[in-house]
């Protein structure tokens, strides 16, 4: 197995190129946030944090503990994402939007993967008081 590690990390980094080309003319950009699976785990993540006081870490455990690994904070690779809801959670109005992943970062390395459709969060605004 030792002798495979080498093998298996100049893979991803020979690969990472590859996400950075994904198909002829198409627009990709690393975006850092929280990432959920549907918009609904997203969604529900955010009000108890934003509403409710929750910490985003117990936030999104709860989350995963019915759907492992549904949420994440991560740095993705992904077409630029466009919105699919709005929302309003304690002084915060955020943008919910969609977004196709091609890829995580994690530390230096690109993880390439197929692209799938997760659900990212953009803040838009804070409310404050008059």
């Amino acid at each position: 197995m030792k002798r495979l590690l080498p093998l298996v990390l100049m893979a991803i980094v020979l690969g990472a190129p590859q996400i950075a080309r994904a198909q002829e003319g198409e627009k990709l950009e690393v975006l850092a946030s929280l990432w959920c699976d549907t918009v609904d785990q997203l969604e529900t993540v955010l009000r108890a944090h934003y509403a409710d006081k929750v910490p985003l870490q117990r936030a999104i455990a709860e989350i995963n503990r019915t759907s492992p690994e549904a949420c994440i904070i991560a740095r993705a690779i992904i077409n630029p994402a466009t919105e699919v809801k709005r929302l309003t959670a304690g002084n915060n109005v955020m943008s919910l939007r969609a977004a196709r992943v091609h890829g995580i970062m994690r530390g230096g390395f690109a993880l390439k993967m197929s692209p799938q459709t997760w659900y990212c969060v953009h803040i838009l605004a804070e409310l404050v008081p008059l």
